[in-house]
């Protein structure tokens, strides 16, 4: 059964001194797939902001832009429709998912009850029983960690949020032998971006959301996905100047 979801994504980055010649990547447009197709889309940037539509290498929908004048802000709005037909995605699996990459390091030197868990359990059944356990593992806690925190170093303060949930479950899987991305994206009732698993069965892709430790079905948004989270941010942005930056994020998804 399709069910169709409105969201709204609005960011503004407030910088302390003014700024320039600011080049700028954003992922905020969902993307379509075999399980959600985007019916409508509307992307709105500061007027003197110039950008064109791209992919990037795996296949995301990508914004490429720059804002040359001086500036002490910079705002995004993306909105649209979107239909969600599906819990599973019909694509290949590349091998670079099964193996360590730049915040899914080794897990050789981690506490090893994080690393005791049921054997022999069907796949799928593997991947629930190790979001399980990283939900058990974790507390929800913002402002502990970054966006270059690695998955070993959450597992050691075992605090986090979304990415880092995210993270330690990917790490998990590939030593299991179970390859896994990681998603970014919206979900109805957070407010903000939030981000999620992908495993693969064989077949297909499979999402799951060990943050709230469940199978992603309805309400959930796809933006893109990557190895890790440094594979695919949402913006990501170089400029000219000296000055600190505050982000206020809010995302907003219904059910239509």
């Amino acid at each position: 059964m399709t069910k169709r979801y409105g969201y709204k994504f609005n960011t503004i980055i407030n910088f302390s001194s003014y700024i320039y010649q600011h080049s700028f990547k954003l992922r905020c447009v969902p993307i379509d797939n075999s399980a959600q197709r985007v019916m409508e889309k509307c992307v709105e940037l500061d007027s003197s902001a110039a950008y064109s539509l791209a992919k990037d290498g795996f296949n995301n929908s990508l914004l490429i832009g720059e804002i040359v004048p001086e500036h002490k802000s910079f705002s995004i709005r993306s909105s649209g429709v979107v239909d969600v037909t599906d819990c599973v995605i019909h694509e290949e699996c590349h091998v670079m998912y099964r193996c360590p990459s730049p915040l899914i390091d080794s897990v050789d030197s981690w506490p090893r009850p994080l690393l005791c868990f049921p054997d022999g359990l069907p796949l799928l059944d593997k991947a629930m029983s190790i979001a399980a356990h990283v939900y058990d593992w974790m507390e929800y806690m913002p402002g502990v960690t970054t966006t270059a925190t690695t998955a070993s170093a959450v597992s050691e303060l075992r605090k986090g949020v979304c990415q880092d949930y995210a993270h330690l479950m990917i790490a998990l899987c590939r030593h299991c032998g179970i390859a896994a991305r990681y998603v970014s994206g919206f979900m109805q009732g957070e407010g903000v971006t939030h981000a999620w698993v992908e495993v693969y069965d064989g077949l297909c892709w499979i999402p799951v959301d060990p943050t709230h430790n469940r199978r992603v079905e309805r309400g959930y948004i796809k933006l893109s996905h990557g190895r890790d989270a440094g594979d695919c941010p949402v913006n990501r942005g170089v400029f000219f100047g000296n000055a600190l930056q505050h982000t206020h994020v809010e995302v907003l998804v219904e059910e239509l």
